[in-house]
């Protein structure tokens, strides 16, 4: 069911990332300072572990915008039948259906601030930078990390076109034959 070419690839890619690691792994062992060694680990991790935290929520902030900020005492109701009335006791919307809900007035509007987020991740970056200069081990456990994170993205891409494809794009095309075999048009 599997392309050649796609399994030939695989291979490839799976011997890449061993030699990857095996060349990170004996970079490491050749640091004689142990605490070295778990430092060089321990930053990694924590670098790109930030980098990714800090640019997802980068993007849900973006994402997310501007919006008001509302008090919290009401200052009226919509009727259910559409009604805006600005009473906020017992008995509001009654000759209407009642409340649909309640109105509150704005206070403020939040802005979004995406400078500390990019702060963070200009600065998680740049450490992963400058170990990789210094220090050879990172580098080589950096490399391997990124050949680990670009297989698995490769293999998630191949999934998810194979998905789209057998739920998608066959039974549409399935769907168009049927349709004009039926109707005898031609399209």
């Amino acid at each position: 069911m599997t392309p050649k070419f796609i399994k030939k690839l695989d291979d490839w890619s799976i011997q890449f990332k061993q030699k990857l690691w095996t060349q990170s792994d004996d970079t490491l062992s050749k640091v004689q300072n142990s605490r070295l060694n778990y430092f060089i680990r321990t930053a990694l991790v924590i670098a790109v572990l930030m980098t990714l935290l800090f640019t997802v929520l980068l993007t849900v902030e973006f994402v997310r915008g501007d919006h008001p900020i509302f008090g919290s005492e009401r200052n009226g109701a919509i009727c259910n039948d559409g009604w805006r009335s600005y009473s906020t006791g017992r008995g509001t919307c009654s000759h209407h259906g009642g409340v649909d809900h309640w109105t509150y007035p704005q206070i403020g509007f939040h802005y979004y601030n995406p400078q500390p987020y990019w702060i963070i991740i200009a600065c998680s970056f740049s450490l992963m930078i400058l170990f990789s200069v210094v220090s050879v081990a990172f580098r080589h456990r950096l490399l391997a990390f990124i050949g680990e994170g670009l297989y698995w993205s490769g293999y998630v891409v191949y999934i998810s076109i194979a998905t789209v494809t057998l739920i998608v794009i066959i039974p549409f095309y399935i769907l168009y034959s049927l349709f004009k075999v039926i109707f005898g048009r031609k399209m």
